[in-house]
């Protein structure tokens, strides 16, 4: 008996393999690029399904295929393909940060206002949500519209082209913003701005349920058998918190990839005071919990731009991390000066795509290795601001933090989290959390595990965890580092001087 979990993000396709006591039995990665012209970003579905499968594939040189119990899927959410009625895709998949739908986010707030959206569908407007895409191909493409059998996000997309009938969790349903996440249905309403009818939809269902099993065209082409059980996944930051034991009210997960995200569970009903701080509200995937989160645009991609823009490529680096090479050049204190991480905009909780970064503190004695600390400090008191937040939100002090994502790479960064946040650190050891989050669904699903808890009780209690702790002697001047940016960044957030023209 094995659990699979496929975990479809931006940029590939991951697929594991765990055995029933949540040990790692296989992997397989696959990449697939986007495609971008001007600003529209775009994925071509055909080729992410393709990749899925030879992940499958490749997963049975470590485990029999026959023997997968139940698999579920992980993804990235606002995703959405039009689907036509032979079932092939008539436009390419939207990334939810393709450009288009700006104007159709303020087309939603003049007709309805940004409280009420939220009020019903958990959202704060904005113009990645799959709904703004729909208005856009309504105004734009109106013979796709005309032509859709199914608008499917990519856990819907890869569940059907197995074998499933056309669902979408309501973890994964409550990011389009057409959802209504107390009545757990389509809001009909806004599907007719939309110009769709809820038959256009998947079936909104529970995450951790069964939805059907492999097909005869599926078991074929991935080599699962037919008895294989489909089981209903959820978006990917949600899985990653069940692989991590984040399911009780106050856990929180840190996430830093190109973005860094703050996810944090919750057990109640939030309303205004996480519209006010521009957060969604939604279900989790562990049932009669909630979820939100904190969003740091281009965290981990400062990082990579400090890389590029800063050292190029004749940085020595040791065992060939660059940017082991670069942070092993910092000192052990804080810098004395000030990085604003507004690469690409402000994240929560102003949302402002038009904020622009800053150095601040610059003298003749500067060079690069200082600006380079300052930019990952920069990013991480960022991390604390929005954390200070999340604290106030949960009424919890959140004295532990579990990190996963690329910084999980650099021990320097860790730490600095720990003495810039005050928090203890837990790094869940040789985890996939996205897939990982999938199979303990699949597991749920197919009744290996009696819940959410209990399947999590396993899965974390067959991994180690690397724990960093807070340096005493580094507090106060953290502290003091931490006051500073606050101030620097009050006079810079919301300052016409620091917007993009």
């Amino acid at each position: 008996m094995a659990l699979l979990g496929i975990d479809i993000g931006t940029t590939g396709c991951k697929v594991v393999a765990y055995s029933p006591a949540g040990q790692p039995l296989g992997r397989a990665y696959r990449e697939y690029p986007s495609i971008v012209s001007g600003d529209w970003i775009e994925l071509d579905p055909e080729l992410v399904y393709s990749h899925a499968v030879a992940c499958i594939r490749e997963i049975a040189g470590c485990v029999d295929l026959a023997q997968i119990t139940a698999l579920s899927v992980s993804s990235m959410t606002d995703t959405v393909t039009p689907i036509g009625k032979d079932g092939r895709a008539l436009m390419r998949s939207f990334i939810p940060f393709d450009a288009r739908g700006i104007e159709e986010a303020r087309e939603l707030e003049s007709l309805y206002g940004l409280d009420a959206l939220f009020a019903r569908t958990g959202m704060a407007l904005h113009s990645s949500h799959t709904i703004c895409k729909i208005l856009w191909i309504k105004r734009h493409r109106p013979d796709v519209l005309e032509k859709t059998w199914k608008f499917l996000c990519y856990e819907d997309y890869i569940l059907w082209k197995l074998g499933a009938e056309p669902v979408s969790s309501y973890s994964t349903a409550s990011k389009t913003m057409y959802f209504d996440i107390r009545s757990q249905k389509w809001c009909e309403d806004l599907l007719r701005v939309c110009g769709i009818t809820p038959e256009q939809l998947p079936g909104p269902v529970p995450s951790g349920v069964p939805v059907g099993r492999v097909s005869a065209e599926a078991a074929e082409k991935t080599g699962l058998s037919q008895d294989t059980v489909l089981v209903s996944g959820g978006f990917d930051q949600a899985c990653c918190a069940l692989s991590c034991g984040v399911i009780r009210h106050g856990d929180v997960l840190d996430t830093t990839g190109t973005n860094e995200i703050i996810f944090f569970a919750l057990d109640d009903w939030q309303d205004r005071a996480l519209l006010e701080y521009g957060m969604n509200f939604s279900p989790h995937v562990v049932q009669d919990m909630f979820s939100a989160y904190a969003v740091l645009f281009n965290a981990g991609g400062a990082f990579k731009w400090c890389r590029d823009a800063l050292y190029g490529d004749g940085l020595p680096s040791p065992q060939g991390d660059a940017y082991a090479g670069i942070t092993s050049t910092f000192r052990d204190d804080p810098g004395d000066i000030v990085f604003l991480p507004f690469l690409t905009g402000v994240g929560t909780p102003e949302l402002d795509p038009r904020a622009s970064g800053a150095f601040l503190g610059l003298t003749l004695g500067a060079d690069r290795s200082r600006m380079a600390q300052a930019i990952l400090e920069g990013v991480t008191c960022e991390m604390r601001y929005n954390l200070e937040i999340v604290r106030q939100l949960t009424g919890t002090a959140i004295d532990t933090l579990t990190v996963v994502g690329g910084a999980t790479k650099s021990d320097y960064w860790l730490q600095l989290k720990c003495d810039i946040a005050g928090v203890r650190i837990l790094v869940p050891e040789g985890l996939e959390p996205g897939a990982c989050g999938a199979a303990m669904l699949a597991g749920i699903g197919s009744g290996v595990y009696q819940n959410a808890r209990a399947a999590a009780a396993v899965f974390c209690g067959a991994r180690t965890n690397r724990v960093i702790e807070p340096r005493a002697n580094k507090t106060g001047a953290y502290q003091d580092a931490y006051r500073r940016y606050c101030d620097m960044r009050a006079c810079v957030v919301g300052n016409p001087a620091f917007y993009r023209r």
